[in-house]
């Protein structure tokens, strides 16, 4: 490899592999541009994105209102691998799960209301959306 050749300034422009080829600082550039994506294109060929499933929800209050910060525990069914997660301000949430094809038991509780429960299926890489209601408590009657 030679020194390529200098510019009015009297910079190197690139450099010469033999007689024949004369490779500039862009074209360089170039080269190293394409061998990368070539290079990111092949790793990702290598290893695909793994499919994906989620249990996304709403927790509702009795009346109808959203229910933030709800408690929200998620269980396989029968395995009983289990997550737990927190409703937003908006009453959603969102659990990534296996995505293999699988039964989830959910149950939402929130302080001063009874728990609204339900069983899901998630049939491979999808996002499920479930609607949790929480119930109002019972009250004693006083003697």
């Amino acid at each position: 490899m030679r020194a390529a050749h200098k510019g009015p300034n009297g910079r190197r422009l690139g450099f010469t592999l033999g007689d024949q080829h004369h490779i500039t600082a862009k074209g360089m550039g170039r080269v190293l541009g394409i061998l990368i994506l070539a290079a990111g294109m092949t790793a990702a060929a290598r290893h695909p994105p793994k499919p994906v499933a989620a249990i996304h929800g709403v927790v509702f209050l009795p009346d109808g209102f959203l229910a933030a910060n709800a408690r929200v525990r998620i269980q396989t069914l029968p395995h009983g691998r289990h997550w737990t997660v927190y409703s937003d301000g908006a009453g959603d949430f969102l659990q990534k799960v296996s995505s293999r094809p699988a039964q989830y038991r959910l149950r939402a509780q929130l302080r001063g209301f009874a728990p609204g429960a339900s069983v899901v299926q998630v049939p491979g890489p999808q996002v499920v959306t479930v609607f949790l209601h929480l119930h109002r408590l019972a009250v004693k009657p006083r003697h």
